[in-house]
């Protein structure tokens, strides 16, 4: 490496201490130890093949290392859960505080997570994505961070990746468009050691969704098609099993739109939306339809955009408008996917879908 770099080994050894903090030996043990702890909590590995994973010669002498870098040996780690942890984007930030743990750090541009009457977040730090790694890295070496939480995709959206970020502590991948949310906090919870009561939780949401079932039994919204349209700055598109998509039509079971249906049925809960021509407006509202609309405002704040969509003779030709059976949501309240805003977001389609009948 110093001899790619043009300098002699001893000043390689000083450069590289000032960029990382480290010298070139601790770090490549660091970025050994902390992979082997992500193969732990995964639990997919023996620890002869973690060993071989990480670099190391055998089982033993990945133990020693182990051992001196944490504390503990690796047959032990994380028995006791974990305390410091970071999460990138919020969503995964509400999947830890379902599970009553307050994440150390929130690495994100926005804060939606839900503040309820349950949860009262007090001591976490929010750190701005687009920060520089440097300063990024110093609250989290300062924090003495245990874990890191996030997607694959978030961390190439924002040009970080699990490599750069495991000097500093392991990193636990949780796909993001790869599973729903609760998968999500099942992960999210085998990785601190809290899976007994995400199982909790989710028994008791399960509950709730049933008896949010039986309460529209009885209504009309039942025989209803309930298409979910979002106008965006870019474009319009109709909701498929994800965010307020999943409490609609898995939660409730309401039935889509036929082409959104056989989406679902195809992909699942990784299916996300579809975009579309307002020309196409039509293909997803008949005449049975109720609309849900969710506009998303520009980067300045402004909806104008939605203007052009709601002054359109596709908006106006279409049943649902003409009857006034179309319910505009606010963002904000509709739009987030994770445990504590889908739980909000249950309770606000019961209310909204009964009190329109």
């Amino acid at each position: 490496m110093a001899k790619a770099a043009g300098v002699s080994t001893s000043h390689f050894s000083v450069l590289f201490k000032q960029h990382t903090s480290f010298s070139p030996s601790e770090y490549l043990s660091r970025l050994r130890v902390h992979r082997a702890k992500e193969l732990l909590i995964i639990g997919s590995s023996t620890l002869r093949e973690i060993a071989t994973k990480v670099g190391y010669k055998d089982e033993f002498y990945l133990s020693r290392r182990f051992k001196q870098h944490t504390g503990t040996s690796p047959s032990d780690y994380n028995k006791g859960g974990v305390q410091q942890v970071a999460v990138l984007l919020a969503p995964y930030a509400s999947h830890l505080l379902t599970l009553g743990m307050e994440p150390s750090i929130t690495i994100t541009e926005t804060s939606e997570y839900v503040h309820t009457d349950e949860i009262h977040p007090s001591t976490m730090k929010f750190i701005d994505i687009r920060s520089s790694w440097e300063q990024m890295k110093k609250v989290l070496m300062t924090r003495q961070v245990e874990i890191i939480i996030g997607a694959t995709e978030h961390m190439r959206e924002y040009g970080l990746s699990a490599e750069q970020l495991r000097v500093v502590a392991p990193v636990v991948e949780i796909a993001w468009m790869e599973m729903g949310w609760k998968e999500h906090l099942r992960l999210i919870a085998r990785a601190v050691q809290r899976s007994e009561r995400a199982e909790q939780w989710l028994t008791e949401f399960e509950q709730e969704e049933k008896l949010a079932r039986k309460q529209i039994q009885n209504s009309p919204v039942v025989e209803e098609i309930i298409t979910i349209f979002v106008i965006k700055p870019e474009g319009v598109f109709v909701y498929g099993a994800r965010n307020v998509g999943y409490v609609i039509y898995r939660s409730l079971g309401l039935r889509p739109p036929a082409l959104i249906e056989a989406e679902i049925r195809k992909y699942g809960d990784q299916f996300h939306s579809v975009p579309i021509e307002l020309s196409d407006m039509e293909l997803y509202a008949d005449s049975g339809s109720r609309l849900l609309v969710i506009v998303y405002p520009d980067e300045k704040g402004s909806t104008i955009h939605s203007e052009q969509i709601f002054g359109s003779p596709y908006w106006h030709s279409l049943p649902a408008v003409q009857q006034k059976r179309v319910d505009l949501l606010d963002v904000d309240d509709w739009v987030p996917y994770n445990p504590v805003s889908v739980r909000l977001q249950l309770q606000r389609a019961v209310e909204l879908l009964i009190s329109n009948q």
